[in-house]
Parts: C-alpha cells; sequence; structure tokens
C-alpha cells in the first residue's frame, strides 16, 4: 500500500513527464536524470513539516527554469550529464563525500545547489519558492510591484 508521500511523489514525477514528453523540442528529458536530481535534492535538502523539500520543490523550479530561453544551456547540459554520470558510475547519492571526491561531484553540487537556492529566495512567479516559504524563512517582503510574467523582453 502507498503512503501518502510515496502518492505524491509518485503524482509529481508523473505530471512532470507528461508534460516533458508533450514538450521535447527545447530539452532533452530522460526520466532517470530528473529523478536523480530530485533524490540528490532529498538528501541535501531533508524533509521537515515547515521547511522541507516537500515545500518548494526545487527539481520543479530547476525544470521550468531550464525551458526557458535566458537559461545558461551549458548548465542544463552539466546538470543532466552529471546526473547520467550518477547512474552509470552507480554513485550512492545518500553519501555526499563519495560524489564531492569525484572530479566533477563538487562543481556540479555546486550547480544543483545554486539553482536550488535561486528558487528558494525568487518569487514564485518563477516555479520556485512555494507560498512564498523561502520569503518566511528569512523574514524577507517582496517589493512592489512584483513580476506579473515570468520573464521580460530583453534590453
Amino acid at each position: 500500500m502507498m503512503n501518502r508521500r510515496g502518492f505524491i511523489i509518485s503524482s509529481s514525477l508523473l505530471t512532470i513527464t507528461t508534460f516533458l514528453s508533450a514538450h521535447t523540442d527545447k530539452i532533452s528529458f530522460e526520466t532517470n536524470q530528473w529523478k536523480t536530481i530530485e533524490s540528490i535534492y532529498k538528501v541535501i535538502f531533508p524533509n521537515n513539516k515547515k521547511y522541507g523539500l516537500e515545500n518548494y520543490n526545487p527539481t520543479k523550479y530547476l525544470f521550468i527554469s531550464s525551458r526557458s530561453r535566458y537559461f545558461a544551456k551549458k548548465d542544463l547540459e552539466f546538470i543532466l550529464n552529471g546526473a547520467k554520470w550518477i547512474e552509470e558510475d552507480d554513485i550512492n547519492i545518500k553519501n555526499m563525500e563519495e560524489l564531492l571526491n569525484t572530479s566533477w561531484g563538487e562543481n556540479w553540487l555546486s550547480h544543483l545547489l545554486n539553482y536550488a537556492l535561486e528558487g528558494l529566495y525568487s518569487d514564485p512567479i518563477y516555479g520556485g519558492n512555494h507560498n512564498k516559504i523561502g520569503w518566511h524563512m528569512i523574514n524577507h517582503t517582496a517589493g512592489v510591484p512584483r513580476p506579473k510574467k515570468q520573464y521580460g523582453k530583453e534590453l
């Protein structure tokens, strides 16, 4: 029998997979890579009732951001390739030291952490900071006016 948490995670991954399969023109998506990224985030951000991973979902933010034409495509390639390398090298993702001791692991984790923090503190319109949880953690009040669209025009 599946518990509530398992159901929510499975449903989220199914939704992302369905969405991506319909939009593969801009991004190469392999389900296992995004599952690996999600697993890494679960280790970096252990769940708790108030500020855990399920409350702000950095994987969702990274995915949504990576779909933008403004996202650094080299970063996306590096992140997805890193997830693929973890699968191929069979690195135990629960042991961060093992990952950090690889030649590319420290840089790869730095990229993941950078995007996770960006998503945690960005305006919720960009797909992160669900329920303004990042802002609540640091007692931040959003500036006015807030963005009405995800991305403006290039200057």
